[in-house]
């Protein structure tokens, strides 16, 4: 599982060891909760003009801080602790290492790397840009809450922790980093001989999808593609550029949308023969309802039974259902015998 921002707290929470879906949730809401209840300190006029104009982080760290302690332990590294994680998930989460101002993968597990003397590797996959952040020296790694918390530290809400063996980091937007691009590139190095994922299955956080189609049939606006960091490589001198950064786009959830498009028309590997339908985005159909800024704890309560009312819908059913269908299927293994047709011209094997 790749994630980024709230999306990688939810990752690395599904990846623990004996959570359920219902313990995930109610982690989700206790961490943001506690995460946006303790406000940077100031004169209130100022600290309105400040959020206003996003120059400086409008909560302080101690209660992301102590939420993501309680939730993953204070000691507990990222990778290497094999009791924390279930064993069959590789989990990573995304953010930017301010020291070179470049997307980076911070994960719980290690890949297989030409040079073992290389601390940070840089992705020569054209379709999905970063680094991957594996030291070698074990005084470097990083603990499970500190990992979430470089995935959610978005300027506007946090400010950075201090620095990691030399590296500092602060969160991505979802919308500007390619999130599928990045799980199939990765499995491609941890597992070589598989040419292409089973499933690649992205989830959104919800859209008003007549709007989005809307969009999406303009074409993309000129500028900056999604995902697009060259802006953010020339440098980021304080908290006002990173909010600038952040701020760039009218509308995040069109642009990952937009990504995903460009992603799942992309054609399979050479050396597959796995259809593009192995690709499946689920992002809910909110109407004019908007995803909620993730501060806004009562919003997401609402948005959140919301979906539940979406999902109960009967053609959503069927496409969880046959999702459900096609996981259960990868299951089984079988060799392909031979293929015959009836007299009614239908094909068997």
């Amino acid at each position: 599982m790749v994630g980024s921002g709230t999306g990688g707290l939810i990752a690395v929470a599904l990846s623990k060891e004996k959570t359920s879906l219902d313990q995930c949730q109610e982690a989700f809401g206790t961490i943001c909760r506690q995460s946006y209840s303790v406000k940077t300190p100031g004169v209130a006029l100022i600290h309105r003009v400040s959020r206003a104009l996003r120059s400086r982080p409008q909560y302080g760290r101690s209660g992301i801080r102590e939420a993501l302690k309680s939730e993953f332990g204070e000691k507990k590294d990222f990778f290497g602790e094999m009791d924390q994680f279930r064993p069959d998930v590789r989990v990573a989460v995304t953010s930017i290492n301010l020291t070179n101002n470049r997307t980076t993968l911070l994960s719980n597990y290690r890949r297989p790397q030409p040079d073992d003397a290389c601390e940070i590797q840089h992705n020569t996959d054209s379709a999905s840009d970063y680094e991957y952040d594996r030291p070698n020296d074990p005084a470097g790694e990083m603990k499970t809450w500190q990992a979430v918390y470089a995935t959610m530290a978005d300027p506007r809400y946090f400010g950075t922790l201090p620095s990691i063996s030399g590296r500092q980091f602060i969160g991505i937007r979802a919308d500007r980093v390619k999130l599928a691009a990045a799980a199939r590139a990765e499995a491609r190095k941890i597992w070589p001989d598989i040419a292409e994922p089973d499933l690649i299955l992205s989830l959104g956080t919800g859209q008003n999808r007549a709007a989005v189609l809307a969009e999406l049939l303009k074409g993309p606006k000129t500028g900056d593609a999604p995902g697009n960091t060259q802006w953010l490589r020339n440098g980021i001198s304080d908290a006002s550029s990173m909010a600038k950064w952040w701020l760039r786009s009218d509308n995040d959830v069109l642009e990952a949308e937009r990504t995903w498009q460009e992603f799942a028309s992309q054609p399979a590997s050479e050396t597959s023969k796995a259809p593009r339908g192995r690709r499946v985005r689920f992002n809910v159909d909110l109407g004019k309802e908007a995803p909620p800024a993730q501060d806004r704890d009562s919003q997401i309560q609402r948005i959140s039974g919301l979906v539940g009312e979406k999902l109960q819908e009967s053609h959503r059913c069927t496409a969880v259902r046959s999702l459900a269908h096609h996981l259960v299927a990868l299951l089984f293994y079988y060799n392909e015998q031979a293929t015959t047709t009836d007299a009614a011209g239908s094909r068997h094997t």
